[in-house]
């Protein structure tokens, strides 16, 4: 055999090869690539980021963050429809909360009030990501929808329903997520004291956990949930969405048990063994003129951490608002909104001892903004103050503690 017929003989064995290659990856990656292509993958998000101003009576700060009330968000939707009645679908979604509103702080209690906490190292490597959801699901015209993984558990949300357009600066949520590691200042003595916002102000919520949940078929606006999560908590909430004439309406109410009651006295001093359950619900109403209004209302409550302990009073949040909804601008609407919420008792989840609860500490937040939103391109721009009263046990007088923020959410 001479050069010419080994080379001849080279090329056509190397392209043989080549073309054998690529059909045996085929077979070999069929099994798991079959329907692939009938699939539908949605991929969402938003990022909402602001400028916040915080004081607590002796010092202020500004920050840099994201807006906690509505996160930056991205996320993956998958949707497999196996016939016209059955889907199966899986959802992923993460936070990346840079220098998370609800975490910064105006000062520093181990700094004696002087330090600013500020979540961000100034590196955007430094930003946390967290799971909101990996779940897989099965949803039935007819029977409801199974949920299972990482998700919203029955009664999520279900105290914060808003019509308000201005969410990013009204309603149960605006209330909660900013400032909450923010050490509380003693106006008579003029000194900080080991209590943070967070630990007296609180709202009665679901959470987001790896569940199982089941979701009933919409009938006449009403859809019933419940769920069982890892480690033995549950819940149950009824929801309700209709347009009644001119009005619409969203409500729910919601039960939560994430009490996993353990043996021994010992188990049950950290974490959700201090509640034994709650209540939790929420109203809002929108009218066609743009005028809106909302409630919302949770307690809970709590178990003796022995037998011998006196029993934590109920921790309980109650309050709403209204709003307008306006048509100034062309590019889309402009909504005003105000609230004001109550809450006591949300540092009943301390060990409480044989002789009586802890001393009674009630925060009162009363805020008002405006939002406009541009329609066509999923953005909104807001402007937001708050203020919270922080009632203390007797002989403490604590500072107010005061946010103003203003930011942009885009949607995509």
């Amino acid at each position: 055999m001479n050069m010419k017929t080994i080379l001849k003989t080279s090329v056509a064995a190397a392209a043989l090869m080549a073309m054998a290659a690529p059909a045996s990856a085929q077979l070999a990656n069929s099994s798991r690539e079959t329907g692939r292509d009938k699939v539908n993958l949605k991929i969402y998000g938003q990022v909402n980021k602001a400028v916040m101003w915080g004081d607590d009576g002796n010092a202020g700060r500004t920050f840099i963050v994201d807006n906690n009330v509505s996160s930056t968000r991205m996320g993956f939707l998958a949707t497999a429809p196996v016939n016209a009645d059955l889907d199966f679908g899986a959802n992923i979604e993460y936070a990346f909360r840079s220098n998370n509103s609800g975490t910064v702080a105006v000062n520093n209690a181990a700094a004696g009030g002087g330090t600013a906490l500020d979540t961000n190292t100034g590196d955007v490597a430094a930003a946390p990501i967290s799971e909101r959801k990996a779940e897989v699901i099965v949803n039935h015209k007819r029977f409801g929808k199974v949920s299972l993984g990482q998700g919203d558990e029955a009664a999520e949300g279900i105290s914060e329903y808003n019509l308000t357009g201005a969410v990013n600066v009204s309603g149960v949520l605006a209330s909660y997520n900013h400032l909450q590691n923010t050490v509380l200042f003693n106006n008579t003595t003029k000194a900080y004291v080991a209590t943070t916002l967070g630990a007296v102000h609180a709202i009665i919520d679901a959470d987001r956990d790896d569940r199982i949940r089941y979701d009933t078929p919409n009938f006449m606006g009403f859809v019933a949930s419940a769920s069982f999560t890892s480690g033995g908590g549950s819940g149950a909430a009824l929801r309700y969405d209709n347009k009644l004439g001119q009005f619409k309406v969203v409500a729910g109410v919601g039960y939560i048990n994430d009490s996993s009651v353990l043996s021994g006295a010992a188990s049950n001093t950290t974490g959700s063994t201090q509640t034994d359950d709650e209540y939790t619900g929420s109203v809002a109403v929108l009218h066609d003129s743009g005028l809106n209004a909302h409630f919302a209302a949770g307690v809970r409550n709590h178990r003796k951490i022995t037998v011998t302990d006196v029993r934590p009073d109920d921790t309980t949040h109650i309050g709403g608002g209204v709003g307008y909804i306006a048509k100034i601008f062309g590019v889309g609407p402009t909504a005003f909104a105000a609230d004001v919420y109550k809450s006591v008792n949300a540092n009943r989840t301390n060990t409480n001892a044989t002789t009586s609860a802890a001393a009674e500490w009630t925060t009162t937040t009363f805020g008002f903004g405006v939002e406009q939103t541009f329609s066509d391109i999923g953005t909104s721009a807001y402007l937001g103050y708050r203020n919270f009263d922080i009632g203390a046990p007797t002989g403490t007088e604590i500072d107010d503690v005061n946010v103003v923020i203003a930011g942009m959410r885009v949607l995509f």
